[in-house]
């Protein structure tokens, strides 16, 4: 079984109208998920940025959310598509049934270049995670929710972040 870690901007903000009427464009995303499948290809989906509709600061490609509950929702829309009892299997039956078990909450949100906000993103993040974490729970018990990686410096991240069970361990393992 081979493994991939890519990161994937599917937080967009046009198509198709999902959970509390989040938008999400399965025209990035199906092709993406499809070809996983086929190939037996295990990914480990980066649910990054905003829409400017929904971010802390529109002129800022990457900044974070401005309202949490809108980036769960995103979430939630993702797993009821791609998790385990997803619309795009039943869609797609000529396609193996490979559903996604885990998502990465953002990634690196120690460096501006992914977090792009005055204040420290600890707190934010925290409750960002705290948020994604509740909602891939209550859409899914066969799915979870792990924190991005971080750069350089991991103290803020190992600080603000509980170590994973091993459960999470083995579904967010990359070799």
């Amino acid at each position: 079984q081979a493994s991939v870690c890519r990161g994937i901007d599917i937080f967009g903000a046009d198509a198709v109208a999902g959970r509390n009427g989040v938008p999400t464009n399965v025209g990035i995303t199906d092709p993406f998920f499809e070809q996983a499948a086929r190939h037996g290809m295990r990914v480990i989906p980066v649910v990054l940025r905003s829409p400017k509709w929904a971010s802390e600061n529109p002129s800022l490609y990457a900044a974070p959310p401005s309202d949490d509950d809108a980036y769960a929702a995103f979430l939630g829309t993702l797993i009821d598509r791609y998790g385990p009892k997803g619309s795009f299997w039943d869609e797609h039956a000529d396609v193996p049934r490979r559903p996604q078990r885990a998502w990465q909450i953002w990634n690196e949100p120690n460096i501006d270049r992914y977090w792009a906000s005055p204040q420290p993103f600890e707190r934010h993040y925290v409750r960002l995670l705290r948020t994604a974490r509740s909602i891939s729970s209550a859409v899914s018990t066969r799915t979870t929710s792990a924190p991005g990686g971080s750069a350089s410096d991991t103290g803020p991240v190992i600080k603000v972040t509980r170590a994973p069970s091993a459960a999470a361990a083995r579904a967010i393992a990359c070799p």
